[in-house]
């Protein structure tokens, strides 16, 4: 019921709010009245990304030839490339939602890992790169709001897009390296807790 239903629904019916009351997707930290845009947001896609596991695991099973897998593949990137080229040169705007549905096709075709580039994306190294993902994720955040603020306004669009990447990849450093070291020591703070709390 939630994967055929009520995640399909819900996230039209959030897009579809947004898309109705001209507002784009992003801006993630715009006041709704009760809640922040990027909440919604981040439910609608989160069942996007529900809706599309049975899909893509379909996609799994089928066994292309090469010209179909080299197809594949430059569909992919094409795809991501697409959706980079309209993010840096469009601001937002309602005309995001048809990028967000090309966006969503290149996600599946990655996760199903049927194109010619699959056995170079399974090097341990982009192992290391998924785990850099998610923090970089949380980091990001602060730097795409706050910048705009205390960069001169003469900055060109490229500049502040470099600054941006490596205050970015900074702090995701920092993010990790704190949580590496909260990881290292919990086992000591258990055991203090322990002794503190139990007899």
């Amino acid at each position: 019921m939630a994967v055929k239903v009520v995640l399909p629904l819900s996230t039209l019916l959030i897009f579809g709010y947004f898309c109705g009351n001209n507002m784009a997707p992003r801006a993630p930290l715009e006041w709704m009245g009760w809640t922040y845009k990027g909440n919604l947001r981040a439910f609608a896609e989160m069942g996007i990304g529900i809706c599309m596991y049975d899909p893509v695991q379909k996609l799994r099973t089928v066994e292309f030839s090469k010209l179909g897998k080299r197809l594949l593949t430059v569909a992919e990137h094409g795809l991501y490339l697409a959706v980079i080229f309209y993010m840096y040169r469009y601001g937002a705007d309602r005309k995001d939602y048809f990028i967000l549905i090309l966006f969503v096709a290149a996600v599946a075709l990655s996760f199903a890992e049927r194109g010619a580039d699959t056995a170079l994306f399974r090097h341990p190294m982009f192992a290391k790169l998924a785990q850099f993902s998610m923090p970089l994720f949380v980091s990001h955040s602060f730097w795409a709001g706050g910048l705009r603020a205390v960069l001169p306004a003469s900055m060109t669009k490229g500049t502040m897009i470099g600054v941006y990447l490596v205050c970015s990849v900074v702090t995701t450093f920092f993010v990790m390296g704190v949580s590496a070291f909260i990881r290292n020591r919990m086992p000591q703070w258990k055991r203090a807790a322990k002794r503190l709390f139990l007899a």
